[in-house]
């Protein structure tokens, strides 16, 4: 079977236009063959969705080198192939988003001379810096992913980290979240004083049993949040956060996306606002960070 016939390949554009005078090293080649691993995983599942984001994650952050449009293109040709002639079952959707959102930030980090500042470290066009006398956090009342009703109150005891996003978010929730993951795995026995949160602000999408799946994910003992659209906003609101519907006439009416502040609140076991990490900050700056506040305590 020829995979160009199933999908386009980046490869093509790469062979197509000139090279630069670059050269890639060994780990920048194989994160690009890696990328062409996941790439034939998803043409061959069917998620065309995580194809498109694996082509536009190489197209914005790639030198135009047929070094790496080869590598890419022989990669994905080579795992479609492998797919089919071991009849290996199809990883769940999520386990595949995870896995290519952790190879984009590998490859991003390799390639980060040719990355401008603004895509390493992107904020949401709807984040709004938090302002020295903002008063962030106070009552509300949600449920949580065991359907069961969730107070501001259920937080008291240990420090908590709080990310408000959606599980349908393409990428910029995903990556938050492995860091949140990433940086409590490695401050060690200091991670049992810290409770991840994760709140969504697209409650009608993210029921209990959709936020219980997608937080088991990322951490053992993350909890997913949810609840109706006015316990949503009042929530959003305590917070600061900002997050709008899009939709786009070109899909189905379920196929929005949403727009929405980023960044990971750290407070206190009492429920005082201590910090807010920007959306792109590096887990090893995450995690030097909470050992600080929490030795602090």
């Amino acid at each position: 079977m020829n995979i160009k016939l199933i999908y386009p390949l980046l490869g093509s554009l790469f062979l197509s236009l000139p090279s630069y005078a670059y050269n890639a090293s060994s780990e920048q080649i194989n994160s690009v063959r890696e990328m062409g691993r996941l790439n034939g995983i998803t043409l061959n599942c069917r998620h065309i969705e995580l194809t498109k984001e694996i082509k536009n994650s190489l197209i914005d952050t790639l030198p135009k080198m047929r070094v790496l449009g080869s590598a890419f293109e022989e990669a994905t040709n080579s795992s479609f192939i492998d797919m089919i002639s071991t009849k290996s079952s199809c990883p769940t959707k999520l386990e595949l988003k995870a896995d290519i959102v952790k190879s984009i930030q590998k490859m991003k980090i390799l390639f980060e001379s040719n990355i401008s500042k603004n895509d390493l470290l992107q904020n949401n066009s709807k984040e709004e810096p938090i302002k020295k006398d903002s008063k962030i956090g106070g009552n509300f009342m949600l449920q949580d992913h065991n359907r069961r009703f969730f107070t501001d109150k259920d937080m008291v005891g240990k420090f908590q980290l709080i990310y408000f996003g959606y599980t349908f978010c393409p990428d910029v929730c995903p990556t938050s979240l492995i860091t949140i993951s990433s940086a409590l795995n490695s401050i060690g026995d200091l991670a049992t004083e810290i409770r991840p949160y994760f709140i969504t602000v697209d409650p009608s999408r993210d029921t209990p049993e959709v936020l219980k799946e997608y937080v088991a994910y990322f951490y053992p003992s993350m909890i997913g949040l949810t609840g109706t659209q006015e316990m949503t906003d009042r929530v959003a609101t305590i917070y600061n956060i900002k997050y709008e519907k899009v939709e786009d006439p070109s899909r189905d009416a379920d196929q929005y996306i949403i727009d929405h502040s980023s960044g990971v609140f750290l407070m206190s076991p009492e429920g005082q606002f201590i910090t807010k990490f920007a959306h792109g900050i590096a887990p090893k700056k995450m995690a030097a960070e909470l050992r600080y506040y929490l030795e602090l305590d």
